[in-house]
């Protein structure tokens, strides 16, 4: 079957300029509003659609669990992290936790991801990083 080259068109740019939620390298760049400055370790979440697992950092410790998606709807199951106590970043990696167990909505616009809770209210923010497809 053969698709009019406007249709074509349409499907480059949907996928050219933007990434898509799944399978992407979300690193976090900001949490309620507040931009983060850098922590030993980049926190980040990486969702895995074949096991329905996410996986990542929290800037200290590596992060895990479960996720469901619906359409935008986005929700995290417990959330599970090693133990190790890093310097500097724990307070941020509580607060990037406690943001994924409200978030309810995923909102992709290009390179961004942004969490929001049931509300509608903005939890975090993300960048996707360049070959994390």
């Amino acid at each position: 079957m053969r698709l009019p080259p406007a249709l074509l068109l349409l499907a480059a740019c949907a996928t050219i300029g933007g990434a898509g939620l799944e399978n992407t390298y979300w690193k976090l760049v900001g949490l309620e509003g507040t931009p983060l400055a850098p922590t030993q370790r980049e926190a980040h979440i990486i969702l895995r659609p074949a096991e329905r697992r996410v996986s990542g950092s929290g800037g200290c410790n590596g992060i895990g669990g479960g996720y469901k998606l619906d359409g935008d709807r986005l929700s995290f199951g417990q959330m599970i992290r090693t133990m190790m106590a890093c310097p500097t970043g724990m307070d941020i990696e509580s607060a990037f936790l406690a943001a994924l167990g409200k978030t309810r909505i995923a909102k992709v616009s290009g390179q961004e991801l942004t969490l929001l809770d049931a509300e509608g209210r903005p939890l975090a923010r993300f960048e996707a990083q360049p070959g994390s497809r």
